[in-house]
């Protein structure tokens, strides 16, 4: 698996030794790296695009690199890279994968990806899905959310929607801890999250979906 990068740093030195050390130790695994010297061009970069690995400076000309947090998927692995430790202890509450101090060493930087790609590759990353006769193998990244139909599930992918005849409670068995059931009906990869509350849940698409008392909890954990 290859690896869609963004990287958050008002400073260019900082921007450009990452950028530099990310091509060295992680050429092989790497989709595409993209970089924002602000808050703002943080943001609409992640309203715009799905990124699995985050390197998150702290201070943006006086705004808070916590604020951006909401706007990050609950799947994207975030590193906080920055100067100051005192922030440490915040940023594990808020489950960031790791937190590296600049200046960067490479072996410190080394061992998180190393830790990034053990965690990625040690789980199941498909499912086997029978429909007319056939059987589809779906990389779970394909699939945005799976709805339950009585003894169907629905599997919605970008651009269809396929059916198999198995409900939707066995389908989850297989899916394991990267979806997460929201509802009766519903169960959403993590990955595309946009965001949600008690009621309702955005994808990163924009399509809307309800929230169950028990999926507000389980979304909740994350």
């Amino acid at each position: 698996m290859t690896f869609d990068i963004l990287i958050v740093d008002d400073e260019e030195s900082g921007r450009v030794s990452l950028k530099i050390l990310l091509e060295k130790l992680f050429f092989t695994n790497t989709q595409s790296i993209k970089i924002a010297s602000s808050y703002k061009e943080a943001e609409q970069l992640l309203e715009n695009y799905s990124f699995q690995l985050v390197f998150l400076d702290i201070n943006l000309k006086g705004l808070s690199a916590f604020d951006l947090l909401p706007s990050i998927p609950l799947n994207t692995r975030v590193i906080f890279v920055t100067a100051y430790s005192e922030f440490m202890l915040k940023a594990l509450r808020c489950k960031a994968f790791d937190y590296l101090l600049k200046p960067i060493k490479e072996e410190e930087l080394r061992n998180c990806l190393e830790r990034v790609k053990k965690e990625q590759f040690g789980l199941k990353t498909v499912i086997h899905v029978k429909q007319h006769g056939n059987t589809r193998i779906l990389n779970f990244r394909e699939i945005l959310f799976v709805e339950g139909d009585g003894p169907y599930s629905k599997f919605h992918l970008k651009n269809e929607v396929i059916t198999t005849s198995r409900t939707l409670k066995s389908v989850l068995i297989d899916l394991g801890d990267t979806f997460t059931r929201i509802h009766k009906t519903y169960a959403v990869n993590q990955l595309y999250i946009k965001s949600f509350n008690s009621n309702q849940l955005l994808l990163n698409n924009d399509r809307c979906l309800p929230v169950s008392r028990k999926g507000f909890k389980e979304l909740s954990t994350y």
